[in-house]
């Protein structure tokens, strides 16, 4: 699961992956002391793994079984919404490219352009949205440090440092030069 970056002290809403193949988002309003589902995220083949919001909550990223990262976007761009009301998301991408079950899926800290993805093919991919082809396609992939299964991966707040868990029972960590 994963907490909107923009969840305000009046309302919150977070993104959680199921074994049903689907993801949720959930929203709790001001004053409020139960959670409702205001999304239901369908289309992988397998049950969904991981999910991350970028850091402007205009984007949501699933991973999954079925080897595929979904990019969810958002109707509101990212914007503050009415806790009241349906959130609706469409999917802008289906990226391609693992041999294996994604595990982890998570935004670089200072851009919501930059998806990096961890999988049991024991590699992390980077993403890129590149505005002048309006898509999102791999731009370097990370592999050979691990011998097993990527579990997941984070990066300091800066983003000027990312790490990396693996099956292998070892920590990798990278400096990363430029988002």
């Amino acid at each position: 699961m994963a907490w909107h970056p923009n969840s305000a002290q009046e309302g919150a809403t977070i993104a959680t992956s199921s074994f049903d193949a689907t993801a949720a988002v959930w929203n709790r309003g001001q004053g409020e002391s139960t959670w409702e589902v205001c999304a239901q995220l369908e289309g992988h083949e397998n049950e969904v793994k991981g999910v991350a919001w970028s850091t402007d909550g205009k984007y949501l990223a699933t991973s999954s079984r079925d080897k595929s990262v979904w990019i969810w976007e958002s109707e509101s761009g990212g914007e503050e919404q009415d806790y009241d009301a349906e959130f609706e998301y469409d999917c802008s991408a289906v990226l391609t490219g693992h041999t294996q079950d994604v595990k982890c899926v998570r935004f670089h800290p200072s851009s919501s352009k930059h998806l990096f993805s961890a999988s049991y093919d024991d590699t992390v991919r980077l993403w890129k949205f590149y505005e002048v082809c309006e898509d999102w396609i791999e731009s370097y992939q990370i592999s050979g440090v691990h011998t097993s299964t990527v579990w997941s991966l984070d990066f300091d707040p800066s983003g000027q440092f990312m790490c990396t868990c693996s099956d292998d029972l070892s920590i990798a960590f990278f400096r990363v030069t430029s988002p």
